[in-house]
C-alpha cells in the first residue's frame, strides 16, 4: 500500500472532525446544546465522505479488508448544505426546533442512500467486492456521473448563500435595534460559512480537473484537503478557547 502526504492528512482529518464532534455532542454549554450536535452531525457526515474518498484512493487496501467502506460516505455530500443551514438556523434562534417539515430538505439525502442501499451496501463483503472487481457496484455513465455531480455542487452552494443571506438579515435586524453585537459571535458564523465556501470553490476546480483534465491528483485535489484541514483546526482552536 503507497500511503502519500495526502492520504496522512486526509485520515488525520477524519479523526480530527470524529473527536470534534464527540466534544460539541458532550458540551455543558446549554446555548450550544442543539447548535453544537448540529455541527457534529455536520462533522461526522464530512468525516464519512472524507473516508469514503480515502477508500478509493487506497483501493486494493480497502478492497482487501474494508469492502463496505466503498461508497458508504458518499451519499453524505448531499447532507453538507441543509446541515449548515439548519446549524446556522439554530445559533441565530434560540427558539429554533426542528420542524416535521424540516425533512424535506432531507430527502434528496434519503434517496441516494436508498439507492446505494439496495444497490451495493446491502451485500455481504465478498460480493461487494464482486461488484466492485466487476465495474458494476453503482453504474452511471460519464455525462451523467459528470451531471450529478454538477447538481450536487450547485445544492449546496444554494443552501450556503441562503445561510449567508440569512446571517447578514438577522445583523442588519439587531443593529437597528442594538448598538453593541455580539461580534465574535458573527465571526464564527462567518468564519463557518466562508470557509466552507473557499472549499466548495476549490472542489469545483478539482472536479474540473477530473473531467476536464482527466487529472486525479492535480492541484484542486491539494488546495481543497488544505482548506478543509486549516479550516476544522481553526474551528477546533476557537471552539477549545
Amino acid at each position: 500500500m503507497k500511503v502519500d502526504l495526502i492520504d496522512i492528512l486526509l485520515f488525520v482529518l477524519i479523526v480530527q472532525m470524529i473527536s470534534f464532534a464527540m466534544f460539541l455532542f458532550f458540551s455543558n454549554s446549554r446555548r450550544m446544546i442543539q447548535p453544537g450536535k448540529i455541527l457534529a452531525f455536520f462533522l461526522i457526515a464530512k468525516s464519512l465522505c472524507v473516508s469514503n474518498f480515502l477508500s478509493f484512493r487506497q483501493s486494493s487496501y480497502f478492497y482487501e479488508h474494508f469492502p463496505h467502506l466503498f461508497y458508504f460516505g458518499s451519499s453524505f455530500t448531499i447532507l453538507f448544505g441543509p446541515l449548515l443551514y439548519f446549524y446556522v438556523k439554530s445559533l441565530l434562534y434560540r427558539d429554533f426546533k426542528f420542524k416535521p417539515v424540516y425533512w424535506l430538505h432531507l430527502f434528496p439525502f434519503l434517496i441516494h442512500f436508498s439507492y446505494l442501499l439496495f444497490k451495493f451496501h446491502v451485500f455481504d463483503a465478498d460480493t461487494k467486492r464482486e461488484l466492485l472487481s466487476a465495474g458494476t457496484a453503482v453504474i452511471f455513465s460519464p455525462s451523467v456521473s459528470l451531471g450529478l455531480s454538477i447538481a450536487l455542487y450547485l445544492y449546496i452552494l444554494i443552501y450556503t448563500l441562503t445561510s449567508i443571506r440569512l446571517l447578514y438579515q438577522y445583523k442588519r435586524r439587531l443593529e437597528d435595534h442594538y448598538a453593541n453585537l455580539e461580534q465574535v459571535y458573527f465571526n464564527w458564523i462567518s468564519l463557518v460559512l466562508y470557509g466552507f465556501l473557499m472549499k466548495w470553490l476549490a472542489d469545483i476546480w478539482y472536479l474540473y480537473e477530473v473531467y476536464v483534465n482527466g487529472d486525479y491528483q492535480g492541484p484542486g485535489l491539494i488546495v481543497s484537503r488544505l482548506i478543509l484541514f486549516l479550516l476544522i483546526n481553526i474551528m477546533i482552536f476557537k471552539a477549545l478557547r
